[in-house]
């Protein structure tokens, strides 16, 4: 996999009801996708009334990649380009 390009993207996973299931799919999909997410920067945001795990500090590569194999696992993400 490549690692080149600038590290701006993101990766977000779905929308949680309240910080603790965002907090706890974090830390799932953290040790799930240790290889496309061992260098991202964690947190959880609070959009709309919703919390989202967020993976930030990607490549386009890395982005991309970890949200087609968590999509594959039924795990609900956005590949999010900067901007």
């Amino acid at each position: 996999m490549s690692s080149s390009g600038p590290a701006d993207w993101t990766v977000r996973i779905a929308g949680f009801s309240n910080r603790y299931m965002a907090e706890r799919a974090l830390l799932k999909v953290a040790l799930r996708e240790m290889a496309t997410l061992d260098v991202a920067t964690r947190s959880v945001e609070s959009r709309s009334g919703s919390f989202h795990a967020v993976f930030s500090g990607l490549t386009a590569d890395r982005a991309r990649t970890a949200c087609a194999r968590l999509s594959a696992q039924d795990v609900p993400c956005d590949a999010v380009a900067p901007g």
